[in-house]
This record gives C-alpha cells, sequence and structure tokens, in this order.
C-alpha cells in the first residue's frame, strides 16, 4: 500500500493494498545469420513482432535492416490445413511489404510464433564478414510438451524450435505419447 504525505506533513489514508511478481529475465534470442539463407526459429515463449525485429524501410534497425533480404514462414490454415508461405522484407515500409506478399500469392509475415521456424535470406555485401546478430526479447524459452507437440498436425512436416539440446530423434521419442492398446 502507499500513503503520501505533503511538505507540511499532512498525510493521506493509505491506499489499498496489491502485489507484484517479477518475472525472471529468462533468455534473449540473439541469433546470428550469415550471407545466403539462414533456417532459425523461435525458442522463446514471446512471440517475433516480425517488422519490430528485422526492421522496415521506415523504421530500419541497425545492423540488422540493410542486409536482410526476405524472411519466410510457412503457415497452415486451421480451418482447411492448406498451407503456403508468408513473406516480409524490410527494405521496404510494413504496409508495401504486406502489398507485395499477397500480390505474389503469399501470407503477409507479421508474426513468428514461439516454436515457430523460419528462413532468414541475408545479402553478402563486399566488406561484411561477420555474422548479423539479431536481438530479440528476452523470454522464458520455449518447451514443446505433450500438449503442444500433440497439436501439431499429423503426416505432415514441421519446422518447429526449442530451446532443447537434445537431437531430433531423441526429441521426438520425448514427445511422443504412445498410442491407447486398441
Amino acid at each position: 500500500s502507499v500513503d503520501a504525505c505533503d511538505a507540511s506533513g499532512k498525510c493521506s489514508a493509505p491506499s489499498a493494498a496489491v502485489s507484484a511478481t517479477t518475472l525472471s529475465a529468462g533468455v534473449t534470442f540473439n541469433p546470428q545469420i550469415l550471407a545466403k539463407w539462414n533456417l532459425l526459429g523461435n525458442t522463446g515463449t514471446l512471440a517475433l513482432d516480425v517488422a519490430a525485429f528485422f526492421g522496415t524501410q521506415d523504421a530500419p534497425v541497425a545492423g540488422v535492416s540493410p542486409y536482410v533480404l526476405s524472411v519466410w514462414k510457412w503457415v497452415v490454415n486451421p480451418s482447411t490445413g492448406a498451407g503456403k508461405w508468408a513473406y516480409f522484407t524490410p527494405s521496404l515500409t510494413k504496409a508495401e511489404s504486406d502489398a507485395a506478399a499477397l500480390e505474389q500469392g503469399y501470407d503477409a509475415l507479421g508474426t513468428i510464433n514461439p516454436g515457430e521456424g523460419f528462413w532468414v535470406n541475408r545479402t553478402n555485401p563486399p566488406g561484411l564478414t561477420t555474422p548479423v546478430t539479431l536481438s530479440g526479447p528476452a523470454s522464458a524459452p520455449f518447451k514443446y510438451d505433450a500438449i503442444s507437440f500433440g497439436a501439431l498436425k499429423k503426416n505432415a512436416w514441421h519446422l518447429i524450435a526449442t530451446d532443447s539440446s537434445v537431437e531430433p530423434s531423441g526429441f521426438n521419442n520425448g514427445n511422443v505419447n504412445p498410442l491407447p492398446p486398441s
């Protein structure tokens, strides 16, 4: 609770009590991208705002926007199950990038959700021999569990991300629920 006092010492009644919890800093998503194509994944629990993460023509991200040609993510329509690519480029404004994606038959890419994989195509200008480091938000690490893993469409390919250090077969074995006896 809080009570306020003025310079003469007159104090108000205490306010109602409130409580708050400080969130742990978690991990920061800072992948490095090399020239050409990079396969990445959002390993945090916060969604990435693509325009803010990679920048746009009118709001560039220093050291990132000039080097990223395009960002791609495979999206599936939950009601139809049909999939197609979603596209974004920081060389245009957000509205222009969205319009260009739709004009070419792609979805406009706005968000990369926790656990989702995506592709980044980076230029290789003369003199830039080091990776470009992206700077994402701090969040808890994303971990697949039986519910989130079980929500993936069966008999389909998925580009997923996790902060787990297990090999793909171990990841798969750790998340597959055995079928009940028939």
